[in-house]
């Protein structure tokens, strides 16, 4: 017998794609309060179709798994009932071109991939939300098959081609509604003999700080000690402050934040920049960022040594 009639659903196995990895992102973006969620991005698929000659169809599903450093892992699926359907019409080679988005009507004609079939999903814009970014997306293509479909004179045995394909990932830093950038830094080492005799009623930071970014930023901090630790006050022991301020988006200011409670065992400062985008659509450049410079202590208080 060389040839069969019937119907044929083949499951496709062996379709591997290697996990994304997330390590040329910049620093204020790694923060582990930082929560992203992106404005419509879009991922383009270019696939083939091993049967198409005997007029089958393929489909599958897919899901992005966020993978992060502490181990944890959250899945992101395809919206209920959609499916990457792939045709016959351009043979086996196709190529067979997606767009998956949130949005696909609103997503425009990416280079390569014009009149794309649209597959609306939804959380790919959630894929790095969460606290901090994640360190590689894992992809799965969710039972690949080929058929059901019912065929005629169908060679045996026979050899099929792979089932191939090609991804862009096209997702310019288009930030949600919500999403949340906390960038932090510890200057310290500065505790020595003499400071550590010193009772510090009033510790005043000063800087310049450039701020880039097309949102608002609020700075923040509190003193820590030789451990990294908030240094708390000596009357209540409550956890003392350096109170907050906001710079606005691209400007530069001359900031001054100021401790309350009195303090001692100084080492250093902790500061918070924190913004949180207000409408969507609000977009990074790689050039954007949160400069502090001219970094300036001073302290009040009272010195005691023994003679």
């Amino acid at each position: 017998m060389n040839a069969v009639d019937g119907e044929i659903c083949y499951s496709i196995s062996d379709f591997n794609v290697d996990p994304v990895a997330l390590n040329d992102l910049p620093d204020l973006l790694r923060q582990d309060e930082t929560n992203i969620t992106m404005a419509n991005p879009q991922l383009y698929l270019s696939i083939n179709n091993p049967l198409a000659g005997y007029s089958l169809d393929a489909s599958s599903g897919l899901t992005l798994t966020a993978c992060r450093e502490d181990g944890s892992r959250k899945p992101y699926s395809l919206d209920a009932g959609e499916l990457i359907n792939i045709g016959h019409n351009a043979g086996i080679a196709g190529p067979y071109k997606f767009c998956l988005a949130p949005d696909p009507s609103a997503a425009g004609s990416f280079e390569g991939f014009a009149n794309a079939v649209p597959v609306r999903y939804q959380g790919l814009g959630n894929v790095l939300s969460g606290n901090g970014l994640p360190s590689t997306i894992e992809v799965s293509f969710d039972d690949p098959k080929v058929g059901p479909g019912k065929v005629s004179n169908f060679a045996v045995p026979q050899t099929l081609q792979k089932l191939e394909g090609v991804y862009k990932f096209y997702a310019p830093l288009n930030l949600g509604v919500n999403s949340k950038i906390v960038y932090d830094e510890v200057t310290d080492g500065w505790s020595d003999e003499t400071l550590d005799k010193v009772t510090i009623e009033k510790l005043k930071l000063g800087a310049t700080v450039s701020n880039s970014l097309p949102f608002d930023i609020v700075l923040s901090g509190y003193p820590v000690d030789e451990q990294g630790n908030q240094c708390k006050d000596l009357a209540t022991g409550k956890p003392v402050g350096l109170g907050s301020i906001t710079v606005r988006a691209g400007e530069t200011s001359s900031i001054e934040l100021e401790s309350t409670g009195t303090i001692t065992g100084l080492d250093g400062v902790r500061y918070f920049a924190t913004a949180v985008v207000t409408k969507d659509g609000v977009t990074l450049r790689p050039d954007d960022t949160i400069k502090l410079t001219g970094i300036k202590a001073t302290v009040s208080g009272f010195y005691i040594d023994e003679l």
